[in-house]
């Protein structure tokens, strides 16, 4: 949309008119893709497909279009470079989307400069429809047939002309809601005695990191769907360490619980992790291996955000807590893992492309509940006797 603008206005009879004059004396040529000038100066216009090689040129500024579905790694790994050797600028225009990317990263980034202290620039600047009403009025007369046609509430509305990021639907919680669900006067838990807990373990070895998620839970008062109320009592992440090590570091961590269940994921190593843990805790406490595959994860992630929607589900909250690296490993996590749809199932992950942002503390807290759900209670169906008549 940029580069057809600029053509345009370059290959006006106006633009000719000035170009032609004896101190300027320049003439536009080019293709479809690129346009330049007899000094030297020209504007390309290139894909940010993840697929596509577009590194090797040098820019001195690049405006990034609809970059709210740009990929984050073209971006970052491609794009940004081509402004080192003039030390350019980089301009980004896009609306709202269901996910953090590059483009939501850049708009906090600008606004928190902005309200820093000392003089700063003003980097971000948007516009809802209602500034964009005020000079033009034949964009007024179609946002009144936008709000009686999607609605003023609708999804569409708020993002497209609104401004507002839905991040509720593409993300698994939002940062306001993570903090709805801390406790600020519990600790972390590290030991418990009086009720049975359930366990979630994730395993891993080098890549990402083993993580142990304590929970207690609320047996006695289920709700009328079957939730009952989860608190995270503690956390534990094992990184790259031997597995026979790790067997031992997580007995020692789970000796100061009362354990019911605990809840392994069996995908790849972690079937033979499983296996031993049951050897281990044998006679202490159930060890189950969930399956990986779709439908096992869909149902896990079911209810994961059916606790969160509840705010069944709890987690340390007090200044004590805050300062320990797994609280703030589990909280960065939370808030960066996307819900994604593979085939007829949703799922939530890490975002691919993306460095250094994992999943493990999810994974291991949507074991966990999944283990409270093996005493929910069954669904009893009812019907009428064939063999009698009330």
């Amino acid at each position: 949309i940029v580069f057809g603008r600029i053509v345009t206005r370059l290959t006006s009879d106006r633009a000719y008119e000035i170009l032609r004059d004896p101190e300027i004396d320049e003439k536009p040529e080019g293709k479809s893709k690129i346009i330049k000038l007899r000094s030297g100066s020209f504007c390309r216009r290139q894909t940010a497909s993840p697929r596509a090689k577009i590194e090797g040129s040098s820019y001195h500024i690049v405006v990034v279009d609809e970059a709210q579905d740009c990929d984050d790694q073209v971006v970052r790994k491609s794009i940004h470079p081509m402004l080192a050797a003039y030390a350019g600028s980089m301009c980004k225009i896009g609306t709202p989307a269901y996910t953090k990317g590059d483009f939501y990263k850049a708009i906090q980034l600008n606004k928190r400069r902005a309200t820093a202290k000392g003089k700063t620039r003003q980097n971000h600047y948007e516009y809802d429809w209602r500034t964009v009403a005020k000079y033009n009025p034949l964009y007024a007369k179609f946002i009144q047939k936008e709000k009686l046609r999607l609605g003023e509430d609708s999804e569409e509305f708020q993002m497209a002309f609104c401004l507002k990021w839905m991040l509720e639907r593409g993300m698994l919680i939002t940062e306001d809601e993570l903090d709805y669900l801390a406790d600020p006067s519990m600790q972390l838990v590290k030991g418990w005695w009086r009720t049975p807990v359930v366990v979630g373990i994730d395993p891993a070895r080098v890549k990402d990191s083993t993580v142990v998620t304590v929970c207690w839970v609320d047996w006695d008062h289920p709700d009328h769907a079957g939730f009952r109320e989860h608190r995270i009592l503690n956390w534990m992440e094992i990184h790259n360490t031997e597995w026979e090590e790790q067997y031992f570091q997580i007995m020692e961590f789970l000796d100061q619980y009362w354990i019911a269940y605990i809840g392994v994921d069996a995908q790849g190593m972690g079937s033979a992790v499983a296996d031993r843990l049951k050897r281990l805790f044998a006679g202490r406490c159930e060890v189950i291996a969930f399956n990986s595959d779709s439908k096992n994860q869909a149902d896990r992630w079911k209810n994961l955000i059916g606790l969160i929607q509840r705010r069944m589900l709890v987690y340390p909250g007090h200044s004590k807590a805050r300062r320990t690296r797994v609280w703030r490993r589990f909280r960065q996590q939370m808030v960066d893992v996307e819900k994604v749809m593979k085939g007829q199932y949703l799922l939530v992950q890490a975002p691919e492309n993306e460095r250094d942002v994992h999943d493990d503390f999810v994974d291991s807290l949507a074991l966990a509940c999944m283990c409270s759900q093996i005493e929910a209670a069954p669904v009893v169906e009812v019907f009428d006797s064939p063999f009698y008549r009330g």
